[in-house]
């Protein structure tokens, strides 16, 4: 169902996105490492886990902000090893892994049970044995590290100890294959480095698939047939209104949908969306303000028409805040980084990227 609140598994589900499903298949085949890259919401989780079960690939699933989130911002050996102990208990061919398992320094298996303990077990040569298995079953595994630029925060070396991870990963395994994703997009660049000769990763070859917003055709035919599918009938003009508001990404037009399905009134149903919306984005500013409220403060007055270097620099003069133009000429090209704003080029006005960010922002 297209307007199933869940991330998407079921390619019939996962609407016009045929070129990037194609584009991800032919990476995985020929690469060891793929990035898939994209705004909030727009899908990116969906498409690996569409392909991942089309293709019928075992996988080892990853949550790069959930690690950061329940760490406190500093993700320890112990909270990765956690994590893919939660991981691997899931794995599609998990009867069959524990065999390759067994014996492993720090891993104990029973049944289906599987218990790690982070302190003895080595991460190298616990993926070798998956390897190995997945050699002998003449399968891929995927590891994919969803919003991948957090794995920064891993360790006391800027994430390095699991890019050297990757970089053995990617040049000694042929049937393991990593995927990345993020929607901080310059962060996760900058994390992988891979033009910098200092890193792990350096001058190694990786695809790169980026999913863009639909346009209005294609976001109005999202809509219609997702009606469709419920037995909802909505006026045309309804959804060419809303489609102008709520703009191309996947993620609100279905949460569009299931509101509509419920108040059978556009406005209704589109001051609904934006407070469940509210909630999703509030999150994510609390996460930037706490990385410093300037940030916050800056995508506020650009929501609210104040978009050009020297509006920003005396508004924040105006508020008593004095600030350098070193720092707001980093703040800014930091939330070009993480994908909050944009600017065309150099000397034009700076713009929310996110049309429904930018109204809930001049609310705050």
């Amino acid at each position: 169902m297209l307007f199933d609140l869940k991330p998407k598994e079921d390619i019939k589900s996962f609407f016009d996105r045929e070129e990037e499903i194609n584009d991800l298949v032919d990476s995985i085949e020929k690469y060891p490492l793929t990035m898939v890259t994209g705004l909030r919401r727009i899908g990116k989780s969906s498409l690996v886990r569409t392909v991942i079960k089309d293709k019928e690939y075992q996988s080892v699933f990853l949550d790069g902000r959930a690690m950061y989130a329940n760490s406190g911002g500093n993700i320890k050996k112990a909270d990765l090893i956690q994590r893919l102990q939660n991981a691997l208990s899931e794995f599609s061919n998990f009867e069959k892994l524990k065999i390759f398992l067994t014996n492993l320094r720090g891993i104990s298996v029973k049944d289906l049970s599987l218990s790690m303990n982070w302190k003895e077990v080595d991460l190298l040569s616990l993926i070798e044995k998956i390897e190995k298995f997945s050699e002998k079953e003449n399968n891929y595994t995927i590891f994919f590290f969803d919003e991948a630029q957090y794995l920064k925060y891993y360790g006391t070396k800027g994430g390095n100890d699991l890019l050297s991870l990757f970089s053995y990963m990617y040049d000694n395994f042929k049937f393991i294959k990593i995927i990345i994703s993020g929607s901080e997009i310059g962060l996760l660049h900058n994390f992988l480095n891979v033009d910098d000769y200092k890193s792990p990763l350096y001058g190694r070859y990786i695809r790169e698939i980026s999913l863009n917003p639909f346009d209005k055709l294609t976001s109005i035919s999202f809509l219609e047939k997702g009606f469709d599918e419920i037995k909802v009938k909505i006026d045309r003009e309804d959804i060419r209104k809303a489609v102008e508001i709520l703009d191309g990404i996947p993620g609100y037009l279905v949460e569009f949908g299931n509101r509509y399905a419920q108040f059978k009134d556009l406005d209704m149903a589109i001051k609904s969306t934006f407070q469940g919306l509210s909630g999703m984005v509030e999150g994510e500013i609390k996460e930037l303000e706490r990385k410093s409220p300037r940030y916050v403060q800056t995508l506020a007055y650009i929501s609210n028409g104040i978009n050009t270097w020297s509006g920003l620099k005396n508004a924040f003069f105006a508020k008593g805040d004095t600030i350098s133009d070193s720092r707001l000429y980093e703040i800014l090209k930091n939330l070009e980084k993480m994908t909050w704003i944009k600017q065309e080029n150099t000397g034009e006005k700076y713009k929310i990227i996110d049309n429904v960010l930018k109204e809930i922002l001049k609310k705050r």
